[in-house]
């Protein structure tokens, strides 16, 4: 992911429960709270679900982050 992205330094996983069920009820989080335009700038897509571990995973990063990244 790191090669196709060089922009980002990192990647966030997380399985917080309002993150989880967010990612189940939408395929977009709409730029709606400060702290997520500040963050990030622009809606955040959800990505379909792959095991951890999976190379799949850092694919599905590449393919559904498009061109946004972090602004910091």
């Amino acid at each position: 992911m790191f090669e196709h992205m060089p922009y980002i330094n990192a990647l966030i996983h997380t399985h917080q429960p309002y993150a989880t069920a967010a990612g189940f009820a939408a395929n977009q989080i709409p730029e709606f709270l400060v702290t997520l335009i500040d963050a990030n700038g622009a809606a955040v897509n959800v990505a379909p679900f792959t095991p951890s571990s999976d190379i799949g995973m850092g694919i599905m990063v590449v393919k559904y982050a498009g061109r946004h990244g972090p602004l910091f």
